[in-house]
């Protein structure tokens, strides 16, 4: 309890720092949940068919479980990002009882623990992401499946909870599908063969059912465009760490998983529990777990297992897109470490202690002399999400609602925006919030980005001539540790300039932008709007 109180207070002070999304990606979910509200206060309707068909690539899951938050406290990035880490506190309660119920209080506070200093688990977390009703979905999948483990005693409220948090999983993101689908066919299997007395297969398909209708309304009018985008994703060339399956590429993926999923500390330990038990089981042919603890670990690996290969031989390796496979793995080195007795052990307890809190006060504890409150480390400075010396590292904010008053000023209702360069600040979701706030749209396209083959000026021109607004920046120096950033931003000064000649903008207008350092943003407006 100790440990969560303090990672709160530091993960509430970072949300205070940040009233903007800190890249594309949440900046998109941040806008989402604020239309939805304004849906809302048009009326039911009015927000079930903003559900059902705005953004039909993305499962809305965390959309809908936010909207009574948004209704009583508003939308804006500080409820949204405390809801979502409301969310993983009701996970981490779950894990907790889920090892209480397997094990004893011990283990389950150990899972818990566990799972507070996995870096991955942190960031996302403290942020609006779509994850937040992922991991509750398995969490709530893995106590009601449990609870009823093995248990010839079978209620209903088990296998109606395992289909709604079924049902949440599939309509929170397609994940879910390849942790919680491997476990459930495990599942069925010990089923089969009577190994286990519960959950029982009617009990399992009752629940199937009942998922069934929660998701089927929004998978059968978006399922072609969300399974696109999933695999649309997983091919994301940006965060591939090398060519797909080669041996370097794998290795760098398992020092990436050890840095920035488990953390360096805490995947060390949990390495040492896992050799540990393995020694004890093949070895010493020795095991403190009953049948029903052995079928449950086997479960559980079924659930973290294949994912964490797919992602290796794949080419996105972003490490927050498999971070829910933490939840079974936790659970699976919780049966372990019970197994082993080293919750008990006068050594092995206080070492256990010390390498998780250790981990947990590198995340927490500040950089000396850095104005962005941890900097990081080399490997976090270079890689997708770092690792635990930057979990609560201060990220760059561009207000951009400057640009809102000066179109505005000028009386472009509905302006039509396009931009060159790339940027985490700078993208069409962190552009559109200042309409979106305002309950108004505007249409915002990247001119140019390398994913499309070399720069061909006479086309880019050509689109941005349709524009009523363009932007660039002065970019950083190309030392720049984002390669592909350095790649799309080489062309931005030359944009400015080709602009500028074209005789159809107003001259440029400079907006300085950025909490950290100042970053001189370039904007232009088309002529024939001056009051």
């Amino acid at each position: 309890m100790g440990l969560f109180s303090v990672i709160t207070l530091v993960a509430v002070w970072w949300i205070l720092q940040h009233p903007f999304g800190t890249n594309w990606d949440e900046a998109n979910y941040l806008n989402q949940a604020i239309q939805d509200r304004s849906a809302l206060n048009q009326g039911l309707w009015d927000w079930v068919k903003a559900i059902l068909r705005r953004d039909s690539a993305r499962p809305p899951a965390y959309r809908i479980l936010i909207v009574p938050i948004t209704q009583l406290l508003g939308a804006n990035s500080v409820v949204l990002r405390l809801s979502s880490w409301l969310s993983f506190t009701c996970t981490l309660f779950l894990m907790y009882l889920v090892g209480k119920r397997l094990c004893e209080r011990a283990v389950g506070g150990f899972i818990a623990c566990f799972l507070l200093a996995c870096p991955i688990l942190i960031g996302p977390n403290m942020r609006f992401y779509v994850d937040y009703s992922l991991y509750l979905a398995i969490a709530g999948v893995l106590y009601c499946l449990f609870c009823q483990w093995d248990n010839p005693t079978q209620h209903p409220r088990y296998w109606i909870g395992l289909g709604l948090f079924l049902g949440l999983g599939a309509m929170a993101k397609p994940t879910i599908l390849l942790i919680v689908g491997p476990m459930l066919v495990v599942v069925m299997l010990l089923c089969w063969l009577k190994w286990i007395t519960g959950p029982t297969l009617p009990a399992l398909f009752k629940s199937y059912g009942l998922a069934t209708m929660v998701m089927a309304p929004w998978w059968v009018l978006n399922g072609q465009a969300a399974l696109e985008k999933a695999f649309s994703s997983g091919g994301n060339v940006r965060d591939a760490l090398g060519p797909e399956g080669e041996l370097g590429t794998l290795l760098h993926w398992g020092y990436v998983f050890l840095q920035s999923i488990t953390g360096p500390i805490v995947g060390g330990l949990a390495g040492a529990i896992a050799v540990s038990f393995c020694f004890k089981l093949c070895v010493l042919r020795q095991s403190s777990l009953d049948r029903s603890q052995q079928l449950a670990l086997v479960v559980c690996l079924a659930g973290a297992i294949p994912l964490a290969c797919i992602a290796a031989f794949g080419v996105n390796h972003n490490p927050r897109l498999i971070a829910p496979l933490l939840l079974p793995l936790g659970l699976a080195v919780g049966l372990m470490v019970y197994d082993l007795g080293w919750l008990t052990h006068k050594l092995m307890a206080p070492v256990a202690i010390v390498m998780i809190v250790a981990q947990v006060s590198v995340m927490l504890l500040p950089q000396g002399g850095s104005d962005r409150y941890q900097e990081g480390d080399t490997f976090a400075q270079t890689h997708n999400w770092g690792n635990p010396t930057s979990v609560m590292r201060l990220e760059e904010q561009w207000d951009w609602s400057l640009l809102h008053e000066l179109a505005t000023q000028y009386q472009m209702d509905t302006p039509k925006i396009g931009y060159l360069g790339s940027a985490k600040t700078l993208n069409p979701s962190q552009l559109l919030l200042p309409w979106v706030m305002a309950d108004e749209t505007a249409n915002i396209v990247q001119l140019w980005n390398f994913t499309t083959g070399p720069i061909d000026w006479h086309p880019l021109m050509k689109r941005a001539m349709t524009k009523d607004i363009l932007i660039t920046f002065v970019p950083e120096p190309l030392s720049t540790v984002d390669n592909f950033a350095a790649i799309e931003n080489q062309y931005n000064l030359e944009f400015s300039e080709r602009i500028a000649n074209t005789g159809q903008f107003m001259p440029l207008k400079i907006l300085e932008m950025g909490k950290f350092s100042t970053s001189k943003v370039h904007v232009f407006l088309r002529k024939g709007q001056e009051t």
